[in-house]
């Protein structure tokens, strides 16, 4: 299953979850951020932003959570 946002002129944004997930909310946060900043979770479905540390990649952030 997956909700897909059509892009206002052409494309799209996907959120897909694996077949067998279990049962998740993620609440997002009010705002933003800032630019740089990466959304990272507190373990129990609130959603945040946060500036990375400094020499961490954006893919690595993204990795691990």
């Amino acid at each position: 299953m997956a909700l897909r946002l059509k892009g206002q002129t052409t494309g799209y944004v996907e959120l897909a979850a694996p077949a067998s997930a279990a049962d998740n909310t993620l609440t997002l946060p009010n705002g933003n951020g800032t630019n740089g900043q990466v959304l990272t979770t507190n373990g129990s479905g609130g959603l945040s932003f946060t500036t990375p540390s400094a020499g961490v990649s954006l893919g690595l952030a993204i990795a691990l959570g």
